[in-house]
């Protein structure tokens, strides 16, 4: 009877306890249920809290933040101590890293500003999980790796698009090179614009002299040419006037 009578007055101390810490903290999920998981994988779940009194509250794990499990799962519960403002959320991140088919009951221990609070965690870890059968903590944690894959998806794309801006650079460099290449060519007295230069008289030997013997060299292509089409031209009239 007195046991009885202890652990109703326990129940009922706590009760209100939870009472008074509701008025300071929202906490959702209030379980940490991972559904039906499959062995040798890490899982994730996320408490969220938030401060929803009029003052600064403070959290942090219990003591007992890692939990070994049976068959060697292991529940651990981490986060980032800080203080929060009215209105402000934080976040516990709960991992399940499931080794051996069993089902697992344990609990964590918050400690909310002052008041103890045990989150039960849940998981039943089989070998044929089907995907009808995982809980919201396997699907959040399925969310977080769509969307890293995602991320890395980006990533790779953006690698790639740099990968070729990269290219079209050397490429734009590689014209640039040969055509400097091609004037520095021209300012050599080896080569046929430095010989028509040297016959001519002139030693275009800088890079200014072979630019403006390439021009010359174009208006004179251009001249001849025309000149040659105006010749054809001519010679074209004479023969007609020699029909007639």
């Amino acid at each position: 009877a007195a046991a009885a009578a202890a652990a109703a007055a326990a129940a009922a101390e706590a009760a209100v306890r939870e009472h008074e810490w509701e008025d300071i903290f929202s906490m959702s999920p209030r379980v940490a249920d991972f559904g039906t998981v499959a062995p040798g994988k890490l899982y994730r779940l996320d408490i969220h809290l938030k401060n929803v009194s009029f003052a600064v509250a403070r959290f942090r794990v219990g003591a007992n933040h890692a939990v070994h499990a049976a068959n060697g799962n292991s529940v651990i519960a981490t986060h980032r101590p800080q203080g929060l403002a009215p209105g402000m959320a934080a976040t516990v991140t709960v991992e399940l890293r499931a080794k051996l088919p069993t089902v697992l009951d344990a609990a964590i221990s918050l400690n909310l500003h002052g008041y103890a609070v045990s989150v039960p965690v849940h998981a039943r870890i089989a070998v044929h999980a089907k995907p009808h059968q995982k809980g919201d903590g396997v699907r959040a944690a399925e969310l977080r790796q769509g969307s890293q894959a995602n991320q890395k998806l980006m990533t790779t794309l953006a690698l790639m698009v740099a990968k070729r801006k990269v290219q079209d650079r050397l490429m734009k460099n590689r014209a640039a090179k040969l055509m400097l290449n091609r004037v520095l060519d021209g300012a050599s007295p080896k080569s046929k614009l430095g010989a028509k230069a040297g016959a001519a008289g002139g030693k275009p030997r800088t890079v200014g002299g072979a630019l403006d013997a390439l021009v010359a060299t174009g208006k004179g292509k251009g001249k001849g040419e025309s000149k040659s089409a105006s010749e054809g031209k001519s010679g074209g009239g004479g023969g007609g006037e020699g029909g007639g």
